[in-house]
């Protein structure tokens, strides 16, 4: 999950991180001799700039792009 706040350097970590979390769980359900079904899923305040769309994209990695109202 990023903020708003989030620069591009930080988005595009998180789509790695992304990568990072989906591969380890792959793997543990594969250790379990379960089907590697898990999915991450990168969740925004703001969209991804247009190259780093096209990178998740690449990548496989969806992309959510969430509102915050408020506390």
């Amino acid at each position: 999950v990023k903020s708003h706040i989030s620069n591009e350097n930080d988005l595009n970590r998180g789509i790695f991180q992304c990568i990072k979390y989906q591969a380890l769980l792959r793997a543990e359900q594969k250790a379990l001799s379960q089907p590697p079904t898990a999915r991450a899923y990168l969740v925004t305040e703001s969209d991804l700039p247009a190259q780093l769309q096209n990178l998740a994209d690449r990548l496989g990695i969806y992309c959510y792009t969430i509102s915050v109202n408020g506390a």
